[in-house]
């Protein structure tokens, strides 16, 4: 069974991140939506898959399903549909829930870096850092680093190549 992680709230970034790990291949997690037809303008939340292949399936809707992989993020356009479920492709799937404050909307920026290359994770920003190797603020990570920078800002660098995603609040002024 889905199993679904404490709710972090990061209030400086003005963001709630959920997790949700689906332990074993073909297990399966079902979100009811809050409207019969959501955008991204009245659906703000997006769904990051950190680890792992899920397939995301929209019952009873013409949606049509997804298969997506660490580092891919939905929806990415309107929904007609009341109901998603995530099912789990391989063991040990995780995938991210990041919803705004309240009336704001999400502003997404990836970057993909070679080795030597860095990136900043600003002050109110969270990032999701996927690749076999790289340093945040000059330490060793690997795999998938979620970096939520509430009270100092972060350097990425790459010593393997790597993908961010940086994700923050559409309307915070500090």
């Amino acid at each position: 069974m889905a199993t679904r992680s404490k709710k972090i709230v990061l209030d400086r970034c003005r963001l709630l991140l959920d997790s949700t790990a689906l332990e074993q291949s073909g297990e399966n997690h079902t979100s009811t939506l809050i409207a019969n037809s959501i955008t991204l303008d009245n659906y703000p939340t997006r769904h990051v898959i950190a680890q792992g292949t899920v397939e995301v399936s929209f019952p009873n809707s013409d949606q049509p399903t997804l298969t997506l992989g660490p580092g891919d993020i939905f929806p990415s356009g309107g929904i007609s549909a009341t109901v998603f479920q995530t099912k789990a492709l391989s063991d040990d799937a995780i995938y991210y829930c990041v919803l705004p404050s309240k009336n704001e909307n999400i502003t997404i920026f990836r970057q993909d870096l070679a080795p030597g290359q860095s990136t900043n994770i600003l002050l109110t920003q969270v990032g999701f850092v996927y690749g076999s190797e790289f340093l945040v603020n000059e330490n060793t990570r690997n795999g998938l680093a979620v970096v939520a920078c509430e009270t100092q800002s972060a350097v990425i660098t790459a010593t393997q190549p790597c993908a961010v995603i940086i994700m923050q609040s559409s309307f915070y002024n500090s």
